[in-house]
């Protein structure tokens, strides 16, 4: 993508921090949007709860250099893991 400080774009590959997380073992792995601030809360809160080591990754849009994927571009895209899933399945997991 191009942008203002970016003018040539990104020219390395994206680090996907979940799945990094989840290779590396980590016994908390959750995703969350700042749209969204009660489910973000509670997700935070669990993080902190939780006994080992949490990693919390927060869809944040940057209203100042992105005017691509805004709030509600988010808010198109983002949707709640189904109730059936199987946190303890790494492999579902990736």
């Amino acid at each position: 993508m191009i942008t203002k400080n970016q003018p040539f774009g990104v020219f390395s590959e994206q680090l996907n921090p979940i799945v990094f997380a989840i290779a590396l073992d980590c016994s908390f792995v959750a995703r969350g949007f700042a749209g969204d601030p009660v489910h973000l809360k509670g997700l935070m809160k669990e993080a902190i709860n939780h006994r080992g080591f949490a990693v919390v990754d927060i869809l944040q849009p940057c209203d100042t250099f992105n005017k691509v994927n805004t709030y509600e571009w988010y808010r198109q895209r983002v949707y709640p893991v189904e109730p059936e899933y199987n946190p303890e399945d790494k492999m579902e997991a990736f």
